[in-house]
């Protein structure tokens, strides 16, 4: 997990959601915006429609959060959702690293 300083909290999360870049990468979607911090702040949304559970909901954050900390992204919030269930957990880690690289 993310320590608390890089994590985005509810009001800029709202923030990113009105102001922010978007990309989408099938069943992922990435939106982002300049924070002018020399580090960079994430969050996971991953909605109930998308997964009912929330232990299944957690697991695939947890695995998210943990591929965004082998990257080294700056200077950017980013907001990762899921759109749709992944396939299985190596195609949602190719995402989530194909999302980082091009976005």
């Amino acid at each position: 997990m993310l320590s608390k300083k890089f994590r985005l909290t509810r009001s800029q999360i709202n923030l990113l959601y009105k102001k922010g870049r978007s990309k989408n990468f099938g069943f992922l979607g990435l939106k982002f915006l300049p924070n002018g911090l020399p580090l960079s702040r994430f969050a996971v949304v991953i909605p109930q429609a998308v997964v009912k559970k929330v232990v299944q909901r957690n697991r695939l954050r947890r695995l998210i959060f943990e591929e965004i900390g082998t990257l080294s992204p700056a200077g950017l919030d980013y907001l990762v959702r899921l759109y749709h269930l992944p396939p299985d957990e190596k195609t949602l880690r190719q995402k989530v690293q194909e999302a980082f690289k091009s976005g």
